[in-house]
């Protein structure tokens, strides 16, 4: 059991969403930076699907009852368990009756929590995720406060665990604390309908972040407008987290987890897949640069990603089976 002693605004339970239901309206919730939560997870021997507890700019302080093993990843929240500081992306085992500490970032907004053995909480629609929007799934559909009593399943790999703890390298995650992303995208059909000097902007310009930021999408600033050749009205159709829509004002909005299913907004293009995970970790000011790829790049990014996480997963495992032979 995690006992809540002291929450944020922003702390949920999520897994990798529901991906199968957005022909009926529902949106897919699930973790922002979902490549943050599978590490997590594959620390502690769980499932990479496995549902943890997402943390979005806030601090964190909970008791956790039972013997088990937890892993942060993701934004380093400086996690201190039982008085000691732990590094980033890093698991570790917990004696019944510990306090574990998440802090506020200073760098990404999002950290993962991922206990062994998962977090228990009712599936709905094949998911444990929070949805926000229809205020189901998660820990009775809300977020996590002081006073919650949040129940983990069953542990059966804890001693796996070095007893020094162990972590994993994600040298992707550099390109979050520089502040700076660059996120590669597959042109949509309504780009074209872009004034051929936006069209040039949008690959050109430093994006910022707006303050308008959620789970929903990111609205961007800090470039010129983006001018259609004629403005027409769409009539509203499915749409996709990573969806980059072009509104009436002409600054992009980034469709992220929580999005709706449907929109009517022109559309300039969709970030790949590979890097959907980044859109988890941008804050307010934080700097987006767009590059253009085609269907066969995206897909080779893809096939490197899961290739990268099968490594930490392979790591892990080493760690794992040498700590238990030393024994």
């Amino acid at each position: 059991m995690i006992e809540v002693l002291q929450s944020g605004p922003l702390v949920s339970v999520q897994d990798l969403g529901r991906t199968a239901f957005r022909h009926i309206g529902v949106s897919n919730a699930g973790a922002m930076d979902r490549i943050s939560l599978q590490i997590a997870n594959m620390l502690v021997c769980n499932d990479p699907e496995v549902a943890g507890i997402e943390l979005t700019g806030c601090a964190l302080r909970l008791r956790i009852t039972l013997d088990c093993c937890v892993a942060i990843a993701g934004a380093d929240a400086r996690p201190v368990l039982a008085g000691k500081t732990l590094p980033p992306f890093w698991a570790a085992r917990v004696p019944a009756g510990a306090e574990l500490q998440l802090n506020v970032p200073s760098k990404g907004i999002r950290t993962y929590l991922a206990v062994s053995g998962g977090v228990d909480v009712p599936s709905v629609l094949r998911s444990r995720s929070t949805d926000f929007k229809a205020n189901f799934g998660g820990y009775m559909g809300r977020n996590l406060k002081a006073g919650d009593h949040v129940s983990v399943g069953q542990q059966s790999r804890v001693t796996e665990i070095p007893a020094s703890g162990y972590g994993a390298y994600f040298p992707r995650f550099q390109e979050v604390l520089e502040g700076r992303i660059v996120l590669r995208v597959i042109v949509a059909g309504e780009f074209r309908n872009l004034i051929e000097e936006s069209q040039q902007a949008f690959w050109e310009t430093e994006w910022n972040v707006s303050p308008s930021i959620n789970r929903m999408g990111l609205r961007l600033q800090g470039g010129a407008p983006l001018h259609l050749r004629q403005r027409t009205e769409l009539l509203s159709h499915p749409i996709v987290p990573g969806v980059i829509q072009v509104p009436h004002d002409g600054l992009p909005i980034v469709q992220a987890c929580d999005a709706n299913t449907c929109g009517g907004y022109p559309k300039a293009g969709v970030v790949i897949e590979a890097d959907m995970w980044k859109l988890g970790q941008l804050r307010p000011g934080d700097t987006i640069v767009f590059v253009p790829v085609d269907q066969q790049q995206a897909l080779y990014e893809k096939a490197k990603l899961i290739e990268t996480l099968e490594a930490i997963g392979r790591d892990g495992a080493l760690v794992r089976h040498w700590e238990t032979a030393a024994c």
